[in-house]
């Protein structure tokens, strides 16, 4: 979103219930109550970023700005949220921006000067675009009864509050980007909503992104097996840190992590299928997660991989690791998305999807509304 490289990184909708809270990850949701989740979208990379006058920023170490125009992203980009209704009534359930009534529902934060160790956080207000889910709806049309689409970004005429002098983003102290939602699902949705689906896209002003879909897992309930790629491999000792976007430089490797997350007490055998956008052909590992272990070459794809059970406070897990070499030239504008889509062997109904996105430094969306993949990491 602040880069070529940087659209849209850790982007996307979870709606998992957890007591856990850390910052600095793509996306996580905790409960509130038993009726209501709060929702975190958050963006995020690392990097010195210099303003210009119409609204662009150049990477540390470059001489031409960004291709994407924050301005422009202010005025036309949008989130919408295909919000999920809990069973058996189905009532409609509500999104609201920020945790709290009246909360601005995000927060740009950023550190300035960049050797500075203080962050400086900024509200952003968000405001519900109502105007814009008729188009939404006749393009994603919902017919299942079970959800609705609601749109939200800034305010008309907002721009985000980007410094004047040079400034540091850091996604491994402060989250840069931080989209706050609470999610009212009525009476009994820690019980009602486990296993509900929801979708997710993302316009920015020139290019449409999604729309990706997940599944609500709620870590206290057991009942219906959930599986699913997210982030709790991170928070595990020793840590495995999800990586769900790259920038691709010609002739250097870059590695996408994921996490994949057993929500049954029991062990399951996933089959896993990969597809590049680029048609590239990745070196996989596995890794146990929770003890010191070193990842264990698999091959390519398709293959098999052996997920523990729920434990006592965290989902059975194993990080999958993805490695490529690319070529092109230096000037060239490439976007690589790799999803990769798990399905269990004891019980095929239990199947989830997760996708890592990279992109080069020259790369630039130019096709309005061009279908894109997103990474799709979630946090519990």
């Amino acid at each position: 979103m602040l880069s070529p490289f940087l659209l849209l990184f850790g982007v996307g909708c979870s709606c998992i219930s957890s007591s856990y809270s850390s910052p600095g990850v793509s996306q996580r949701i905790t409960q509130a109550a038993d009726a209501q989740l709060h929702l975190f979208l958050d963006v995020f990379t690392t990097g010195v970023f210099t303003p210009t006058e119409d609204g662009r920023v150049i990477l540390d170490g470059q001489t031409i700005p960004a291709a994407i125009d924050l301005n422009e992203l202010a005025a036309k980009g949008y989130v919408a949220v295909r919000v999920p209704h809990a069973p058996p009534a189905y009532l409609t359930s509500t999104l609201q921006a920020g945790l709290a009534q009246g909360a601005p529902g995000a927060h740009f934060t950023y550190f300035s000067p960049p050797g500075s160790l203080l962050p400086i956080s900024v509200p952003v207000t968000l405001t519900r675009h109502i105007s814009l889910e008729q188009s939404i709806n006749a393009r994603f049309p919902i017919t299942d009864g079970a959800s609705h689409w609601e749109v939200w970004w800034l305010a008309d005429g907002a721009q985000f509050p980007i410094p004047a002098a040079p400034f540091r983003l850091d996604a491994t102290q402060s989250t840069p980007l931080s989209l706050q939602f609470k999610v009212d699902f009525g009476a009994d949705a820690a019980t009602t909503c486990h296993g509900c689906p929801y979708e997710y896209l993302f316009f920015d002003g020139a290019t449409l992104h999604g729309p990706f879909a997940g599944t609500v897992a709620v870590d206290s309930i057991v009942s219906t097996p959930v599986a699913r790629f997210g982030t709790e491999c991170t928070h595990q000792e020793p840590s495995i840190p999800t990586r769900p976007a790259a920038l691709l430089t010609p002739g250097q490797p870059f590695t996408f992590t994921y996490c994949l997350e057993n929500y049954d007490n029991n062990a399951h055998t996933f089959a896993i299928t990969a597809h590049s956008q680029q048609a590239w052909g990745y070196t996989f590992y596995s890794q146990t997660v929770g003890v010191p272990a070193e990842p264990a070459l698999v091959g390519s794809a398709p293959f098999q991989v052996l997920t523990p059970g729920k434990g006592q406070f965290w989902p059975g897990m194993l990080a999958i690791h993805a490695i490529f070499t690319p070529t092109f030239a230096a000037d060239a504008s490439i976007m690589e998305a790799l999803e990769l889509r798990a399905t269990s062997l004891v019980s095929p109904t239990m199947t989830t999807a997760g996708v890592a996105f990279g992109a080069s430094l020259s790369f630039t969306p130019s096709t309005p509304e061009e279908m894109l993949y997103l990474p799709v990491v979630t946090r519990q």
